[in-house]
């Protein structure tokens, strides 16, 4: 299926000109410096611990998706962080660019654990996908990037005997029911549970989310999908199913 609007962006610059134009808006902006612990003052506002000193807060926004960790358990119990893992070929050439993707369109299979293709500025192949299903550490992505080269030679035979320059991954955050859900619960805003979709939904839900804070309600799209109060039975964010779940869809996808 062809999207003549589809459109890709460079993530990391990006980021970095968010940051700037917050810090120019008068934002501080404090890197390598988590959150360790959350508590709600009997007057109204918050204490945030962090690594390097405590902060209090009269409003606190959680957008941590899938790096929230054990200082907000409320929501990882209701989040599962999936790991995504990206191989880039060493340079192919412009011809042998063009072989493979003519227009040089972004790509998207088809299938219940697809893969995201595209070709960078210099000829190289970016492959991305789940791989494992497993967490991103260093160890882990080594090891989805072996998985990677296969699935990419399935798709690309001519590729079978090309150098992969470089790997890496980072975790997406799932709902459960794979909707991106923003409110606000016990006095604590939050959005998070984009599904993979985080790069442009959590830039227009930053913005939604903090209309919402100062006041109008309305602004928030996503209202009426609030993270559940009941938690998921026999889950405490450690996704011990994962490995199950993908190969059940693995499974699927070969018989279809």
């Amino acid at each position: 299926m062809l999207d003549p609007l589809g459109a890709a962006l460079h993530v990391g610059k990006f980021v970095v000109g968010l940051a700037d134009a917050a810090e120019r808006a008068g934002a501080e902006i404090h890197e390598r410096n988590a959150a360790t612990g959350l508590t709600r003052l009997p007057g109204g506002g918050f204490v945030v611990e962090t690594m390097h000193g405590t902060i209090r807060a009269k409003q606190v926004m959680a957008a941590t998706d899938a790096y929230t960790d054990q200082s907000m358990p409320w929501f990882r119990k209701r989040l599962i962080n999936v790991g995504s893992f990206i191989i880039v070929t060493e340079p192919l050439g412009e011809a042998r660019a063009k072989e493979l993707i003519p227009n040089g369109r972004l790509l998207v299979a088809h299938k219940n654990v697809g893969n995201y293709i595209r070709l960078t500025p210099d000829n190289r192949l970016a492959f991305g996908g789940r791989a494992r299903f497993a967490p991103s550490n260093p160890a882990s992505d080594v090891k989805s990037g072996d998985i990677l080269k296969r699935e990419m030679t399935e798709i690309f035979p001519q590729l079978a005997g090309v150098r992969i320059d470089y790997v890496w991954g980072g975790m997406v955050g799932f709902s459960w029911d794979r909707i991106p859900h923003a409110g606000e619960v016990n006095g604590l805003y939050y959005s998070m549970g984009y599904c993979g979709h985080g790069v442009q939904m959590a830039t227009y839900m930053g913005r939604a989310v903090a209309e919402m804070m100062d006041g109008n309600p309305e602004a928030n799209p996503m209202r009426g999908f609030g993270f559940p109060k009941v938690p998921v039975p026999f889950y405490n964010g450690t996704p011990w199913f994962l490995p199950f779940g993908g190969a059940y869809y693995k499974a699927k996808d070969r018989l279809l």
